[in-house]
């Protein structure tokens, strides 16, 4: 037998002789009795473990070999006990001992979980080596209820570690198998030395707990997880991953960790980026996933990043300020140097996929021929440069293929703008203000800095495709500006209102020029590139309009101020103009003509189509010396019935002499308001499909001539025409026209 318990000290009294096994209360079991037990003797190689309350519950005490007097607190109280063989085994897969090395009190313990090592013999705070039987893992905790740093043993530990040596309060029991791995180990020390702390799978938002915290300089990892390690608590600040054994955590991380995770090394969170304080990828460094990281300076890095390295695929898009704001860069491979215009100025930063949104379209320099800071711009609009630290400063600037930067001179796209594509070694977008005294030598007084203040960067389409562009200078010279498809009622604020030298339209465009405001007063038509807008209109563009050529802004007619087309010219669309006063060939001054095919131009000798009138089709070098400067208003229509000309008054025989066009209609008086007076006509003409009823007095009466035909001599009837009718032989018109 194993134990043999007596009733009194030194093996006197009633007797039990015991077998291996439990025995929950003895009380039913034994002739000694329940709190009876005074002196026991234990077979060599097993021990006897027992308690006060029954079911193993209450004080507990390890007995081995004789033992003539149990001890006061043991004495008369034992209720229940354990028979079992000295080393580990299924039944109790652990033992824990007082001392190191085995010695002093000990308890061997079942599989489970013990929240408080107070309820046990051995007592809180007291362990110091134990036994673990194969299969088995025991997890001691610092703390109660398994709280605080933890470690797992197997096999025979002799002594638990300084960090650990009487300071375990709870502990777990539990088959290896079902037990969570250890998969990592942090050390004090480098080089895997000095007190460490074991970690399971799982996130520890405060090392505080662990007695850990900011003591980390060394971990080990097991094969296929990763450990991230935070400088603060709740995982936040600087963070750099681990895996593998690392003998040294890095200055950054020395004593520093807070917080850390261990999760699988999985693809879902590979590190994207690296950002390192030093050039050439060294110093302390930062390692970055794919996301936002709004404010580098809580993880210690704001404003000293130095060079940096991008996983292929991916870019990093760092700005200058906090949240993204600011000048920004966009990073893409190992780059050991970071431009002038980025180094140790990052102050929030975005590590994105590769592709479209984040791609750099346009680079904008502060020098020309790309040299000096720069700026790049991803698709999109900046209405201020001025957030970007790069307002009036752009020179130069390099754009993507398939891409269009528009330039303005203003804040939230206002004032003179520039549009540009490709490679522009001088953006030439300084102001260059009109002097009004020196604009008849042709000059004009440049601002000697740039003049960019937003941008957009669009693709290249025909919403932002050059249409026309104005230059100050005649033959395509001097400083110039881009123009949209559109209306510009008001050219002052691109500063070309004083002087427009030559201008570039684009095919299927027009552009019209008016010389004011607003789009009124005189106007020019340009429907192809000019090397010189011509006289009495350089000087003069205050307003403009470009469109699609259409019919509608098709030029129908054209005046002239001289004979053979010469002098400053009008040009004419489909419509009526009451008075010419405010046209570019003004009041009283036309000379000749041009009339598109299908058109006629109506010029009468007063404002509001009054007066004489003369009707021009084709070419007319000379409008003839009775018509002369003496064009009020006009009217440009298309060729019809009713403008053509249906008959002609001839002052002279053989259709010479002054002469009076007539439409078809009725004229009672050929006096005051015809070019020929009153019984003065000596031949005519008359249009096919019209006829001329011609009567010696006004009012048509008195005697009637009819002509259906040129006469080139009236005869008997010469110089006595008075009144007249135009009729049409094809089909009668009930409009009258009269001069």
């Amino acid at each position: 037998m194993s134990v043999t318990i007596y009733k009194d000290r030194d093996f006197k009294g009633a007797s039990d002789t015991l077998g291996p096994g439990s025995y929950p209360h003895i009380g039913k079991t034994t002739k000694v009795g329940n709190d009876a037990i005074s002196s026991m003797k234990v077979a060599p190689g097993y021990q006897c473990v027992a308690y006060i309350d029954d079911n193993y519950r209450g004080g507990c005490r390890i007995f081995k070999g004789d033992v003539a007097y149990v001890g006061s607190d043991f004495n008369d109280k034992i209720t229940s006990l354990v028979v079992e063989k000295t080393t580990p085994n299924e039944t109790f897969p652990a033992t824990i001992y007082k001392d190191s090395n085995y010695g002093g009190n000990a308890q061997s313990l079942r599989e489970g979980s013990y929240a408080s090592m107070s309820n046990l013999s051995v007592g809180n705070d007291q362990v110091s080596s134990l036994k673990v039987y194969s299969g088995y893992s025991v997890i001691a905790y610092i703390d109660a209820s398994y709280q605080g740093g933890f470690r797992v043993f197997q096999g025979d530990v002799s002594y638990v570690g300084n960090d650990f040596n009487d300071k375990i309060s709870s502990l777990k029991v539990v088959k290896a198998s079902s037990a969570e791995k250890v998969l990592a180990t942090a050390y004090v020390d480098s080089n895997y030395c000095g007190g460490y702390q074991q970690f399971f799978t799982g996130e520890y938002t405060d090392l505080k707990n662990l007695g850990i915290n900011d003591k980390i300089s060394s971990i080990k990892v097991e094969p296929g997880y990763r450990v991230t390690a935070y400088i603060d608590t709740g995982y936040r600040g600087a963070f750099k991953y681990f895996e593998g054994d690392v003998p040294y955590v890095g200055e950054q991380f020395n004593d520093n960790i807070s917080s850390l995770k261990v999760a699988k090394a999985t693809q879902d969170t590979p590190v994207r980026a690296t950002v390192y304080r030093g050039g050439n990828f060294t110093n302390n460094e930062l390692l970055l996933f794919e996301g936002n990281v709004p404010n580098l300076g809580a993880y210690g890095m704001n404003d000293c990043i130095r060079s940096l390295k991008v996983t292929p695929g991916y870019r990093l898009i760092a700005f200058v300020d906090s949240n993204y704001k600011g000048a920004f860069m966009v990073f893409e491979g190992n780059v050991s140097k970071i431009h002038a215009s980025m180094n140790e100025v990052i102050s929030s930063l975005k590590v994105e996929k590769a592709g479209p949104s984040n791609q750099v379209l346009a680079t904008l320099y502060s020098a020309k021929s790309f040299k000096g800071q720069l700026l790049q711009l991803l698709a999109g609009n900046y209405p201020n440069l001025k957030d970007m630290q790069f307002n009036d400063m752009a020179h130069s600037m390099e754009v993507s293929a398939n891409y269009r930067v528009i330039a303005y001179e203003h804040i939230n796209y206002g004032g003179v703008f520039k549009v540009y594509e490709g490679r522009v070694a001088d953006v030439s977008f300084s102001k260059k203000r009109p002097i009004p005294e020196l604009l008849p030598l042709g000059l004009i007084i440049p601002e000697n800095k740039s003049q960019i203040s937003s941008v957009k960067v669009q693709p290249a389409n025909a919403s932002n495709t050059v249409r026309a562009t104005v230059y100050l200078c005649k033959g395509f010279n001097g400083d110039f500006r881009h123009f949209f498809e559109g209306n510009y009622p008001d050219l002052a604020g691109f500063y070309c209102d004083y002087q427009v030298g030559s201008l570039e339209v684009a095919n299927g465009y027009r552009a019209i020029g008016y010389a004011k405001e607003n789009f009124n007063g005189g106007f020019r038509v340009f429907e192809k590139s000019v090397s010189d807008v011509g006289y009495g209109f350089d000087n003069m563009m205050k307003s403009l309009k470009v469109e699609p050529a259409s019919d509608s802004n098709s030029v129908k007619a054209t005046v002239f101020e001289n004979k053979d087309y010469g002098g400053s010219y009008q040009h004419l669309f489909a419509a009526n103009y009451p008075s010419m006063g405010s046209l570019l060939v003004g009041n009283d001054k036309v000379s000749s003509a041009k009339v598109a095919p299908g058109y006629r131009l109506i010029a009468y000798e007063h404002v509001n189509y009054g007066g004489r009138y003369r009707i021009l089709e084709d070419d007319v070098f000379y409008v003839g010396k009775e018509f002369n400067d003496m064009t009020s208003s006009m009217k440009v229509e298309k060729a019809s019935k009713l403008n053509e000309v249906a008959a002609v008054l001839f002052e002279d025989a053989a259709f010479s002499g002054k002469s009076q066009q007539l439409l078809v209609g009725e004229y009672p008086s050929v006096s005051g308001k015809m070019l020929v007076g009153n019984d003065t006509v000596s031949s005519i003409r008359v249009t096919k499909g019209y006829r001329v009823e011609a009567y010696e007095d006004a009012n048509y009466k008195g005697r009637c001539v009819v002509y259906t035909s040129d006469a080139s001599s009236m005869g008997d009837f010469n110089d006595k025409l008075s009144s007249v009718k135009v009729i049409s032989t094809v089909k009668r018109v009930s409009a009258r026209r009269t001069g």
